[in-house]
């Protein structure tokens, strides 16, 4: 009988918590009133795009910035607020479609392009100045040629991290530092584990960087070896040591986004196709949790973060969408709020 009990009280327990992580508020109407304990969010959504051919994206000020240059000369830079699209012509020094342009960082006031997959292209990286939209040619990376490698930033300083040649395949496990003070670039220490490989996906917490899942690659359909391990780097004793194992299906080519501090990762794709399940990463305990999965069924190319909320843009359905998440948030007290 009172294992009964048990189980019904906490059946009951469990689906109120899932019904309160799928309100929602809606923009225009007034303020709704909430109770202590009221949750919103936890929930993905579809908001407008402009097309345009799989471009590089990355956020500055609340602003997302999608660069596309389809011949090397000219271009164009779209600006998403969060509601409003704004277009405007750059001078792009470098193509920007799919698979060319392959490394995409902000440091401060300013992005940087990199074409580091071509040794004809002798790996250049390119600074972007948002306020006066301009471009300035800057150190050229000095390790060897690849792609699906990722990045993360540390106060004024990026790192580029392993990484895939081309056929016949050649991975790396390396780690490359480029200081934006002196404009140079240093090798670091190589980040741990037997097998070295690309598609791994990056993201910082305050003064720690981190690379998670990831693919080693043996040239032969259904073969290739997925990783979904988590590694810290640590800036100052120029180190890295292992964290909690990322708990969906191992992966690569994973996207991620922060939002108040918080990392989110997930998409990507695995021998048996693309995932959709998405997780939070907590560094204090060390742990993930599973929070909703994006909507849509298409290919994930990038993430990034504006105005407390991730974004993802997607390859769905031969159109590019873009999809909004809104995290969950609960209430210690009865509040009133607009979306």
């Amino acid at each position: 009988m009172r294992t009964t009990y048990l189980f019904i009280v906490t059946t009951f327990l469990l689906a109120s918590a899932c019904k309160k992580e799928t309100k929602e508020t809606i923009a225009g109407q007034p303020p709704v009133s909430v109770n202590a304990g009221d949750c919103f969010g936890n929930t993905w959504s579809a908001v407008p795009v402009y097309t345009f051919p799989f471009p590089k994206a990355v956020a500055y000020n609340n602003k997302s910035y999608f660069f596309f240059n389809l011949t090397g000369q000219d271009g164009s830079v779209a600006i998403f607020d969060g509601a409003n699209w704004e277009v405007k012509a750059s001078d792009i020094p470098i193509t920007t479609v799919l698979g060319s342009t392959n490394l995409t960082f902000v440091i401060g006031d300013k992005a940087y392009l990199g074409l580091i997959a071509y040794p004809q292209f002798t790996h250049r990286l390119f600074e972007y100045d948002f306020a006066n939209n301009t471009w300035e040619q800057k150190a050229n990376f000095p390790g060897p040629e690849r792609s699906s490698h990722t990045s993360f930033v540390i106060g004024n300083k990026a790192y580029i991290v392993g990484g895939i040649s081309s056929y016949p395949y050649q991975h790396y496990n390396d780690t490359w530092e480029y200081n934006q003070a002196t404009d140079s670039w240093s090798q670091k220490s190589n980040y741990p584990g037997f097998l070295s490989k690309g598609g791994m996906t990056g993201f910082n917490i305050g003064s720690k960087g981190y690379v998670v899942n990831g693919v080693t690659v043996l040239g032969y359909p259904y073969a290739d070896i997925l990783h979904n391990n988590l590694l810290e780097y640590n800036q100052p004793t120029d180190s890295w040591s292992t964290k909690a194992t990322f708990p969906g299906l191992a992966r690569s080519n994973a996207i991620s986004f922060t939002i108040s501090g918080i990392p989110y990762v997930g998409g990507g794709q695995n021998n048996d196709g693309r995932l959709v399940d998405f997780y939070k990463y907590n560094q204090g305990s060390n742990s993930w949790t599973r929070v909703a999965d994006i909507i849509g069924t298409g290919q994930i190319y990038t993430g990034f973060s504006i105005n407390s909320k991730g974004y993802a843009l997607r390859y769905d359905n031969d159109q590019i969408k873009l999809f909004k998440y809104s995290p969950l948030v609960c209430f210690s007290s009865p509040t009133s709020l607009v979306n």
